[in-house]
C-alpha cells in the first residue's frame, strides 16, 4: 500500500500519499532536480554577469524535470488507486 490512512481519514474515504513510497524514478528526477537548482543558486551567489541564455535554460530545465517528477507521482497514485479498487 502506497497511501496511509488514519482512522478519521478511512472514515472519511480520505488517503494521504505517502512520500516515502515514490518509484526509484522520481528520486532520480528529484536528485536532478536539485542539481539544477544548486547550479542555479550558484550563479545568483557568485554575482556574475548571468548569460541570460545559460539563466533560461537551467529554468526550462527545471520546469521540465518538475513536469516529469509530476506524472510519475500521478502514474504512481494511479496504480494505486487501481490496486486497491481490485
Amino acid at each position: 500500500m502506497t497511501l496511509d490512512h488514519t482512522p478519521r481519514q478511512a472514515r472519511l474515504g480520505v488517503g494521504m500519499w505517502n512520500e516515502r513510497k515514490m518509484p526509484e524514478r522520481w528520486y532520480e528526477l528529484l536528485r536532478e532536480r536539485m542539481q539544477i537548482e544548486e547550479q542555479r543558486m550558484c550563479v545568483i551567489r557568485d554575482g556574475g554577469i548571468v548569460d541570460d541564455d545559460y539563466q533560461e535554460d537551467l529554468l526550462a530545465k527545471a520546469d521540465n524535470l518538475d513536469r516529469e517528477m509530476l506524472l510519475v507521482m500521478r502514474q504512481a497514485i494511479v496504480a494505486t488507486l487501481v490496486r486497491e479498487a481490485a
